[in-house]
């Protein structure tokens, strides 16, 4: 046995040495079912080499026990014998329990230097494993998760020569498979035939299977030819100079429209490559994003870039992710990759590869599709000089919360938290940054999930950069349903309590058999207190001797129902713990009213609300404090107040170190925000609370006056295989959502289901100020579009694209087409409109259009008219001219509107084909008064985007009149006439008066750009100050060009070229060292020694900076502070 080995046993199996191979094994995860006479096979295609060893750990977090039986297969199909080889061999799991080995340990030692595959034989179908490939240096490390499903065809997307391809037939008849290689423009290379043994296969570079290949870069397809025969497995690897990435071949079932890769690094030290193949005879437009994306740690401005790319047909995109988005040199960035299929085809084949710059280190990661409620990774690795990361993605529109626990070789249970991730939230961390002081070798992790999420495990070296392994996630996406009705036991559910706050994920095999499973909660001030003595260990909450007031419950029915693998409830408590903490789990029977103790434990999460256990059986679970933890009374004065009404507390317990008391006030769905409440928001109606260092309190009412409740009526549910007939509740969903708008009253909720609805819906039925009427996806949902001819009504997280024939008629081509008012539009995905993506009537008053994205829609993102209306932190990209229309990013008409962060970018004339659009970031010809730009970040691209703002005044007497700009970013990418502002016209158009220009930071890329903003003649009162204005200005052209006639005011203008005419008066010059953070990067922030800090003019109208912060006094010049 190799040295690797040794160390690998002793490590895992005694931890007696500090072995470099603690984490190199592979990982089979008993993914809970129960287990049956009916197997069902896996496939490993190696089993190692010359040059590498091949780990193997096995893993079964059940409660009952488990089994694998292995065959060995030599690649000419037949069975592997000799001295020393146990073939086939066996392998029982005990319920959960961790069992790591070497190939030899298993097979014996005679298997040394053999060549073949392994066939599993799983004794539950629900079995999963992973496995790794290393050498004994851990110079070169990586693997991938078994294969459970054959194909007829096998692609292999990251082919050069050396890279080395294995693939299995495991079948029992003879098979003629094509291997095909296609290069990046999708021409067919070469193609040859390869006659199949049963049983056997093939592992080697490609250009041992086919010679004279030599500079090939493509992807290869192995094909059956045969479409009723799916027996075909593999793998591949490659290299970058000593690590190797491995990844399983991907198959047509792994194509996606939408796909995600939930981590990202790039920059700095490492590179990252995105891989997409089209395996399908028509060309694949896809729109590809970057997201959530940091530097050194630092929210990155703009956080997300997206890019569009056309795959031919059979080609590949093969292209760094510096090159795709433009990244220039800086710090380490992360973030999270998503690609979505725009055309009406099948999509594609995505996979990342990532690693350090000089080729060290080295990994892969396939795209994923469909998250999962409940995962594990199947090895842990932190400590000895390891680290194990996780990489975590919530694709949803809600909030999920994530329950992280980790166990031992045995099953015990050595950490755990509970965590919430906001919609569309990437949390990437080390565990020993998840759990304090967290040091384990060995061992496995489960998470459970409200929703569905992306994620992945990663393990590498602490002292050095020689290795990356990639782990992808083993685990089921659970079906989300309310108490009351069916979980079968083979598939298993997420079960929610009838009020959504109690959370139950019960998984496949858990239950012995199909059941009604019932979730509650007690009320739990009406709960006997739990006598002294029951507890099985003391810690800082729980002390013998004390009785203990119950602080939370749940009831979970069939009662008495033992379990073959533990589910995971979250509940409510009524006080606030410290985030993580750690208390006793009861059982509670209700007839007897009496306690039992359990070895269980429940785990706080971070907002000190919510706990979360493992257990075993249905019953009454109770948890508590005790008795002397729990405050006294405690007075609240005024008990309601508008946002910013100062309360006070008073009470007894409270310490006089202000830090070691928390006051937090709890919303009705129990998350707590900290007690100065600055903003009204509708999640912030409830309790408020307070936690001292040593003792809880129950809380009291508090009401925010100023804000209205949430929905109080009934929740209709919608669903493509419901009925109109149906009730529309969720066992019995209607099948449109013209069903449900005609149907709900003010306080309805309706949930629409995840699919494809061909309908375009009218909303005529109004909701009120305190009961919105809600349509709310869940999943992806696509509609043709909403008409909203009503009042206070909410359209959140829909997937439009409209299907008008006309530019002009907004009403069947507007993605969102709006005449009432007091509406909410947020969270919905735009796109492929023939009109504006979401179109506002001058009838429309008081709404709020908030977390769209909006592309390719023709004539412009959105188009806003009517009074008061907020449109914040929309994404707005590749408008399209047709007939003329124009390819704007936001049109505005109207009064009284505020436009705010909102990301502006990829405007093109070349997503118009045959047309020449005037394309503007915004742009008016009025009326337009009273408007607000504040915080918007604008990246005009080169391609043929010009202008930022054009803001005009036509016909003559259409008001244009007091609009503020102020802490925006614009940034210009092309040459030439590339105004950031356009104010007025040279022609017969009225007058634009009173625009404000006010702490912007306008830069150009190029040093050729011209001026950054034009008065023209019909201008009045123009303010133009403390502005950046970089690389604006040249031979032929001032950085201000004004027109005769124009009436203006500048004064702090910073300039970085006057150009044409020089610095004019009030101006100043820019200053000759550094100002920005990271100009290359497009961190406009400005450096703490930067002399534009301080040096502009104080303004009323411009008191906050780009990132809300407040301006300092003189203020600095730009849009930070």
């Amino acid at each position: 046995m190799r040295r690797s080995g040794k160390f690998l046993v002793h490590l895992l199996s005694q931890s007696r040495s500090r072995s470099v191979c603690a984490l190199l094994v592979l990982f089979l995860v008993c993914h809970t079912a129960p287990l049956s006479a009916q197997s069902v096979k896996s496939y490993l295609p190696v089993l190692g080499g010359t040059d590498a060893d091949l780990g193997l750990a096995f893993v079964n977090p059940t409660l009952v026990d488990g089994a694998v039986t292995f065959t060995l297969h030599g690649y000419d199909g037949s069975l592997l014998q000799g001295a020393d080889i146990v073939n086939p061999a066996s392998l029982p799991l005990p319920a959960s329990r961790q069992k790591a080995l070497m190939a030899a340990e298993i097979f014996g030692q005679g298997i040394s230097g053999k060549r073949g595959w392994i066939e599993l034989t799983l004794s539950a179908p629900t079995i999963r494993g992973f496995f790794l490939l290393f050498d004994s240096q851990l110079n070169f490390v990586d693997g991938t998760d078994l294969i459970f499903n054959t194909a007829r065809q096998l692609f292999f997307p990251n082919v050069s020569p050396s890279t080395i391809l294995s693939f299995v037939h495991t079948g029992i008849g003879e098979l003629s498979v094509s291997v095909a290689l296609y290069a990046n423009d999708g021409h067919l290379v070469r193609r040859q035939d390869l006659n199949m043994a049963p049983l056997s296969g093939f592992s080697g570079s490609l250009d041992a299977l086919i010679p004279g290949i030599a500079g090939f870069e493509g992807y290869v397809v192995v094909d059956s030819n045969t479409p009723f025969l799916s027996s075909l497995a593999g793998i591949e690897s490659f290299r970058s100079k000593s690590d190797i990435a491995v990844v399983k071949a991907q198959q047509r079932s792994d194509q996606l429209r939408i796909g995600y890769i939930a981590h990202l690094a790039t920059q700095g030290q490492y590179t990252s490559t995105l891989t997409l193949v089209n395996p399908d005879p028509l060309p694949q437009k896809v729109l590809i994003t970057a997201a959530d994306l940091q530097v050194g740690g630092q929210p990155r401005m703009p956080w997300s870039q997206t890019i569009e790319r056309v795959i031919p047909p059979y080609g590949r995109l093969a292209e760094s992710v510096d090159t795709l988005f433009a990244f220039t040199t800086q710090p380490l960035m992360t973030g999270y990759l998503h690609y979505e299929v725009s055309t009406d085809t099948e999509g594609l084949l995505g996979s990342l590869a990532y690693g350090t710059i000089d080729g060290t280190a080295l990994a892969a990661v396939p795209a994923q599709g469909n998250g999962y409620s409940d995962l594990f990774f199947a090895h842990v690795a932190q400590g000895l000089d390891f680290y194990t990361g996780l990489a975590m993605l919530n694709p949803n529109t809600d909030p999920v919360v994530v329950g992280f626990s980790t166990f031992d070789r045995d099953g015990k249970k050595t950490g755990a938290k509970l965590f919430t991730l906001n919609a569309g939230e990437r949390r990437a961390r080390v565990f020993s940054e998840l759990l304090d002081n967290f040091a384990q070798v060995g061992g496995y992790v489960r998470l459970s999930s409200t929703r569905p999420i992306f994620t992945y495990e990663l393990f590498g070296s602490q002292s050095s950069q020689r290795f990356l392994a990639n782990v992808p996630a083993q685990g089921v996406s659970l079906k989300q349903q309310y108490s009351g009705a069916v979980v079968t036991a083979a598939g298993g559910a997420q079960v929610l309590s009838s009020d959504g706050m109690t959370s139950l994920v019960v998984p496949p095999g858990a239950l012995p058999a199909d059941a009604v499973v019932e979730v509650a909660t007690l009320s739990t001030e009406n709960l006997p207190e739990i006598p002294a003595g029951q507890f099985l260990t003391a810690n800082d909450l729980t002390q013998a001797g004390l009785n203990q007031v119950p602080i939370g419950n749940v009831q979970l029915k069939p009662i008495g129902t033992q379990l073959q693998a533990p589910p995971f409830v979250m509940f409510p408590i009524r006080v606030q713990l410290k985030p993580g903490a750690q208390i006793p789990v009861f059982t509670y029977n209700t007839s007897t009213q009496q306690y039992a103790r359990t070895d269980l434990f429940a785990y706080a999460d971070e907002s000190g609300r919510t706990v979360s256990a493992e257990i075993r059986e249905f019953g009454t679970y109770v948890v508590g404090l005790p008795r002397d933890q729990i405050q006294s009374t405690i007075a609240l004065n005024p008990k309601s107040g508008v946002t910013g009404t100062i309360v006070s507390l008073s009470g007894d317990g409270f310490s006089a170190n202000p830090t070691e008391d928390l006051v937090t006030f709890a919303g009705s769905t129990s998350p707590s925000v900290a007690a100065k409440i600055i903003a009204a928001s509708p999640t912030l109606t409830g309790t408020v609370m307070v936690r001292t260092e040593t003792q809880a309190w129950f809380g009291a009412p508090f009401t925010i006056e100023t804000n209205p409740p949430p929905p109080s009526g009934p929740t209709f549910y919608v669903s493509p295989t419901g009925n109109d007939a149906n009730a529309g509740i969720l066992a019995s969903p209607w099948k449109t959502i013209q069903k449900a708008a005609d149907t709900m009253n003010a306080g309805s909720t309706v949930i629409v289901q995840a699919g494809t609805y061909d309908e375009r819906i009218n909303v005529t039925r109004s909701g009120s100020s305190s009961n919105l009427i809600v349509f709310q996806a869940q999943g992806t949902v696509k509609t043709q579009g909403f008409n909203i001819h009503a009042d206070y009504v909410k359209v959140d997280g829909f997937d439009i694209v409209s299907t008008g024939a006309d530019p002009n008629d907004r009403s069947h081509g507007s993605g969102i087409y709006l005449s009432g008012g007091n509406n909410q539009i947020s969270n919905n995905y735009i796109h492929n409109t023939s009109a504006a993506g979401i179109f506002f009537m001058s009838t429309v008053s008081n709404t709020t259009v908030s977390g769209n994205r909006v592309a390719y829609a023709v004539e412009c993102g959105i188009f806003i008219d009517g009074t008061n209306n907020l449109v914040v932190s929309n994404d707005v990209s590749h408008s399209v001219d047709v007939a003329a229309s124009d390819a704007d990013g936001i049109r505005f008409f109207g009064s009284g509107n505020t436009v705010r962060q909102n990301h502006i970018h990829d405007l093109m004339v070349s997503d118009s084909p045959g047309q020449e659009p005037h394309i503007d970031a915004f742009q008016t010809w009025g009326p337009a008064t009273n408007y607000i730009f504040e915080r918007n970040w604008i990246d005009k691209s080169a391609d043929g985007h010009h202008q930022g703002w054009t803001i005009e005044s036509i016909p003559s007497g259409s008001p244009v009149d007091n609009i503020i700009i102020r802490n925006n970013v614009v940034i210009t990418r092309g040459t030439g006439y590339q105004p950031a502002v356009n104010i007025a016209s040279d022609n017969a158009s009225g007058i634009v008066s009173n625009i404000y220009i006010l702490n912007n930071t306008i830069t150009a890329l190029d040093p050729s750009v011209g001026f950054a903003i034009w008065l023209l003649k019909n201008t009045r009162n123009a303010v133009i100050k403390n502005n950046i204005i970089d690389g604006h200005g040249n031979a032929g052209e001032p950085y201000l060009k004004v027109q005769a006639g124009a009436i203006y005011q500048i004064a702090k203008n910073a300039v970085s070229s006057p150009g044409l005419g020089g610095l004019l008066i009030g101006d100043i010059p820019w200053p000759s060292a550094g100002q920005f953070v990271d100009w290359n990067s497009l961190d406009f922030h400005l450096l703490a020694n930067a002399t534009l800090k301080g040096a502009g003019e104080a303004l009323a109208l411009a008191i906050n900076d780009f990132d809300g912060k407040p301006r300092n006094s003189p203020p600095s010049i730009g849009a930070y502070e």
